[in-house]
Parts: C-alpha cells; sequence; structure tokens
C-alpha cells in the first residue's frame, strides 16, 4: 500500500463520511437511489472508457479524493469510485492498487457504521441481513484473491470496472 496517498485520504473521509450519512437520512431515499446508482455508472464508465487521472500525484489531491470519498460513502456507501479513479491511475502494481483499494474499504465501511448506528439507522432486522451476506461476502474476498492471482492488470481493470457498470445500471434503473 502506498502510505503517501492513503492518509490524505483517510483523514479527509473520515469527517466527510458523516455529513454524506446526514444527507443520505434526510433526503428522498428513491432520489438517492438513482443518484448513487448513476454515479457508479458514470464512474466505471468514465475509467472503462480509458480515462485515468493524469494530474500530480499530492496530499493535496489525495484530500479531495477523499473529501469526495467521503461524502459518497456515507451518502449511499459508494466513495469507492472516487477513490478508485484516483487509485487506479497511479503507476503502481494491480497488487499495490488493490491493497490501497482494500484498505480505502475498510475505513469507509467502519466510518459509515458508526454515524449509522448513532444515529439509530441500525435496526436488529439490518443486523440480521447483513450477518446472512457475511458468508457470500467473506467467499468473494477469498474468490477473488484466488482469482487475482490468476490474471494481469488489464484483466483485473476490465472486470473490475464492468461489475460496476452492472451494479450502477442496476442500482440506478431498477
Amino acid at each position: 500500500a502506498t502510505k503517501r496517498d492513503l492518509l490524505p485520504i483517510i483523514i479527509a473521509l473520515v469527517p466527510a463520511t458523516p455529513i454524506g450519512v446526514y444527507v443520505l437520512v434526510t433526503v428522498d431515499p428513491d432520489m438517492m437511489r438513482r443518484l448513487i446508482g448513476g454515479f457508479v455508472l458514470i464512474s466505471a464508465i468514465i475509467m472503462l472508457r480509458g480515462w485515468s487521472y493524469t494530474g500530480a500525484r499530492n496530499a493535496h489531491i489525495s484530500f479531495t479524493a477523499g473529501i469526495v470519498s467521503g461524502l459518497a460513502n456515507g451518502a449511499g456507501a459508494v466513495g469507492g469510485p472516487a477513490t478508485t479513479l484516483y487509485l487506479i491511475s497511479s503507476d503502481e502494481p494491480a497488487a499495490v492498487k488493490r491493497a490501497n483499494i482494500t484498505i480505502l474499504s475498510t475505513v469507509m465501511a467502519i466510518m459509515t457504521v458508526i454515524p449509522l448506528a448513532i444515529s439509530g439507522m441500525i435496526t436488529t432486522k439490518l443486523l440480521l441481513h447483513s450477518a446472512a451476506l457475511l458468508i457470500p461476502f467473506i467467499a468473494a474476498i477469498i474468490l477473488g484473491g484466488y482469482l487475482f492471482g490468476r490474471t494481469n492488470d488489464h484483466i483485473y481493470r476490465l472486470v473490475s470496472l464492468w461489475f460496476l457498470i452492472a451494479v450502477g445500471f442496476m442500482v440506478a434503473i431498477l
């Protein structure tokens, strides 16, 4: 993982995530669902088209990516595209990119749960649904790790982006 990129992102997304959660709990749910799906879809299409961030890679840019990511994470658990677009554009090997994205995904998950718990949004029903999804989630992580070791950077990027396009489309349209 690259600390020079991750630390400013994490420092920015920590306070930005609760602000996004506030937006989530105060805005119309159907509108938020469509915005979230559209955000994911557009982000994935931008990356699939080959656009990548080619500007400076410094603490200020990483911090900005963290703010966008934190707001999107809190508002709809879609903080990944902003930082993924930034991190996947680096010249680091795929293993480092994957480590960066995994670390940020973990931090984002934790930062989302805390304000949701404080606001009373976490119910017993939600906890039971989450527990039921834990086994497939862990299985997907294990399978992803296995497949990641048997592919190259180009295939990893394509599979990830097409998956994001499918998810974004389904969330925005359905």
